[in-house]
């Protein structure tokens, strides 16, 4: 088609705001463009802020993220992944080499993969499924865990979508240096994702099936040649280079497999036995929030399921009428002895001598639009184009005929198939971060799945009364069920902001101070890669899987030698070993993100000996640390700085606000006097809010009293006047006792704090017990 032939027809064809068959000269187009990537931008925005709430304390640091950072700033990973190394290296020299600079590094790629999945959304069907498949994955409970931390699979997935999309792009222009660039861009951006590991071998196999399913002779395709070329200009001098390096490359690629993975690989077939650990994982919910909800991972999946059977339907019709157009002209070379022309067709149609093909699917597009005579002649010179030999098999088992890509369902569900079998076969860890790799083309297909849907729904207000109300329930039944796992997607993310705002986590500076603090200055460091973020980068840094006899070769140096234990399994070696050898403990590290961590100091640097310093941080029972740490001694000289009898906590309660409650007051509770507090509300929510005496700023302080619950349950803790909970809320049952309460806390930078009372979360009721008095000592700041 003529450049002016199809601006005619796109002034006699209805313009669709949902569709790509806006020509993308017209102002339509543009305006549809710019609406889409406001919306675009917009959705990637609100994931940015989203994602990156306290990303560099939540969760703590693993050894995985020390392990890549430091390699990437000493070209440890030049070899098994020039691509993350060269990225990350620039990323943490231009930012920083702490732990969130490491994360939002991640993100970055996170947000490349949006806007990847997004044009390849757009040009599979259209900009609204685009954007579908933006808001599906935004809101898919792993994408958003997996991005929390940092793994080499981020950026392999961005890799590996941008390279299909560049050979999409190469496959649609018919412009040749346009379809150099892309290509070679394509096949370089598929090398980078890494030919080497699961996800690279699984996005080849994409463009590989993609290429069969369009053209169906991959030896005739320009843009499949030029995209292997791509490949193969960077792949050829880096097999080369590894050839060179090959004692390098194994150290580093057995280095890299330890750390990152734990484990060997398994055979194809158990690899394939055990995929189904990946989709139960994937169930889970959003895992950072202490009562995860997994309620939009249930419903994206189903609404995938949906999906891929109705991609399953559409493809199964366009087979049956491929099938029925090749019987159809087979019929007319036996009975007139070849195709006639298409005027003469027109003739023995109209003469009834030869009946069309069933014509109901919009797969077919030369039977969309126009007339009789032009619809025999696109049958004419499309299937005398596609009867060659080596392409007819194809065509049987349904490859598109035609060469417009840009509805392609039945591509899309074989290159969705295929990605989850190359990827169940390929890959042995089944890890959540490789997960995304198949949810975006799962998003993809629910974009398509739902756009389809809705517009059959409105293309039926014009047909009979039952066509219009069959309309109206499935168009009715599709947007609930797309609101449904949205809205349930954004839930989740808002409760996780939520939970933000309320807890004020443990940074790992706290741990990292107090490491650099216990470890001599210039000392030989042993641990495990975890806490390479707690020094500076000229430290001589030990991991036990770097060398394995590092204990002889660390020992006969001059220098002093540590060794840091935690309660992590990447440390579990150096546990076992510190059992083993009874070397002096240096200091103890109670209550961080890692348990209890020990420092030893390895024999043949003998000092006076002297007693272990000992910290203690404010851990938790949820798997978080909240801020804050203090030592021994701090807390033997810890300062009484305010004393509140149950008569003094009566009256001061007297001008509070008593909504949900009755106005507490003294009474005799057996031999001691306590503040008696009912509450009549059975629902979650802070009924007493008691303003503690002004404070220090940034200060540990220690509350202590005792309680007694005799009716439902309660919970106490410390807030400032924001909401923020200072401390873990202690939760309590009904008893006969008094239960003693010590809490521990840090005030904000303006030192306001409370003593708030509330009704428990997990089992809201209202509430009955008595109050004793309660001590405040001042701690101090951080050691």
């Amino acid at each position: 088609m003529t450049e002016g032939s199809a601006k005619a027809a796109a002034k006699s064809e209805p313009l669709h705001l949902s569709a790509n068959a806006i020509p993308a000269w017209t102002d339509e187009a543009r305006r549809a463009d710019r609406l889409a990537g406001l919306l675009l931008a917009g959705l990637a925005a609100l994931f940015a802020f989203f994602v990156t709430r306290r990303i560099g304390a939540i969760p703590a640091p693993t050894a995985a993220e020390g392990f890549l950072a430091y390699e990437a700033l000493t070209g440890g990973l030049m070899l098994t992944r020039p691509a993350l190394d060269w990225t990350l290296w620039a990323a943490l020299v231009a930012f920083g080499d702490g732990v969130a600079q490491v994360r939002v590094y991640g993100v970055l790629l996170a947000l490349a993969t949006l806007v990847v999945s997004y044009s390849i959304g757009r040009k599979l069907h259209s900009r609204a499924a685009g954007l579908l498949a933006v808001a599906c994955l935004i809101g898919d409970p792993n994408f958003f865990n997996s991005l929390r931390t940092f793994r080499p699979e981020t950026g392999a997935v961005t890799f590996a979508l941008l390279g299909f999309y560049l050979f999409l792009r190469a496959q649609a222009t018919d412009r040749l240096g346009h379809k150099w660039l892309w290509g070679l861009l394509g096949g370089v951006a598929s090398l980078l994702a890494g030919w080497f590991d699961p996800i690279g071998w699984s996005g080849f196999l994409w463009v590989l099936a993609w290429g069969l399913i369009q053209r169906g002779d991959l030896l005739g395709s320009t843009s499949w040649r030029i995209f292997l070329l791509g490949a193969g200009v960077l792949l050829l001098p880096y097999v080369i280079w590894i050839g060179t390096h090959w004692t390098e490359y194994q150290r580093q690629a057995a280095q890299v497999a330890a750390v990152l993975y734990g484990q060997p690989g398994l055979s194809l077939w158990e690899n394939l036995l055990s995929e189904g650990r990946r989709y139960a994982g994937w169930s889970g919910g959003i895992l950072l929030i202490p009562t995860p909800d997994s309620l939009s991972a249930r419903l994206f999946q189903w609404m995938t399921l949906g999906a891929l059977a109705y991609l399953g339907v559409r493809t199964a019709r366009t087979i049956s009428h491929m099938v029925s157009h090749w019987q159809f002209v087979r019929e007319l070379r036996r009975r007139f002895g070849g195709m006639p022309a298409p005027a003469e067709l027109k003739e023995l149609y109209e003469s009834g001598e030869v009946r069309l093909p069933k014509v109901g699917t919009l797969e077919s597009w030369m039977f969309e639009r126009g007339g009789l005579l032009r619809r025999l002649s696109l049958i004419v010179q499309e299937i005398e184009k596609d009867t060659r030999p080596i392409t007819h098999w194809l065509q049987v088992l349904g490859a598109p005929s035609h060469p417009d890509w840009r509805i392609p369902r039945t591509g899309l569900l074989v290159v969705t198939l295929t990605g989850i079998v190359s990827l169940a076969l390929f890959d042995s860890y089944k890890l959540p971060a490789s997960l995304p790799i198949l949810t975006a083309w799962f998003a993809l297909c629910v974009g398509v799945f739902v756009v389809d849907a809705l517009r059959w729904a409105v293309e039926q207000r014009r047909r009979t009364v039952p066509r219009v109300l069959r309309g109206l329930a499935v168009g009715v039944t599709m947007l609930a069920l797309i609101t449904a796992t949205l809205g349930s997607g954004g839930r989740a993310v808002w409760r996780f902001h939520r939970w933000t705002r309320t807890f004020t986590p443990a940074p790992y500076a706290d741990l990292a101070l107090v490491l650099r603090q216990v470890v001599p200055p210039g000392a030989t460091v042993v641990a495990s890669n975890t806490h390479r973020f707690a020094f500076p980068l000229g430290t001589r840094y030990v991991a036990p899987l770097d060398e394995e006899p590092f204990l002889s070769q660390v020992a006969s140096e001059n220098q002093p030698v540590v060794i840091i234990t935690d309660e992590t399994p990447a440390s579990a070696s150096l546990r076992r070993l510190t059992a083993q050898y009874q070397w002096p403990l240096v200091a103890e590290l109670s209550g961080t993100l890692y348990g209890t961590v020990r420092v030893y100091r390895l024999t043949g640097t003998e000092s006076a000996p002297s007693l272990p310093v000992r910290y203690y941080f404010m851990g938790s029972n949820n798997g978080y640390a909240r801020r804050g740490y203090y030592t021994e001694q701090q807390r033997q000289e810890a300062t009484l700085v305010w004393l509140a009898e149950p008569t003094e906590l009566e009256r001061l309660t007297k001008n509070l606000p008593h909504a949900g409650m009755r106005p507490p007051e003294v009474q005799r509770d057996g031999s001691q006097l306590a503040l008696r507090i009912v509450t009549d509300v059975s629902n979650y929510t802070t009924r007493l809010r008691l303003p503690l005496p002004p404070l220090k700023p940034n200060v540990m302080y220690r509350l202590q009293t005792a309680v007694r619950v005799t009716q439902g349950g309660a919970v106490i803790g410390v807030r400032d006047q924001t909401g923020l909970w200072l401390n873990e809320p202690v939760a309590l049952s009904e008893s006969q006792t008094y239960v003693p309460i010590d809490i521990l806390f840090v005030t904000n930078e303006r030192g306001d704090a409370e003593l708030a009372i509330g009704n428990r979360r997990n089992q809201p009721a209202a509430s009955a017990l008595y109050l004793g008095r309660v001590e405040v000592r001042e701690i101090g700041a951080n050691p």
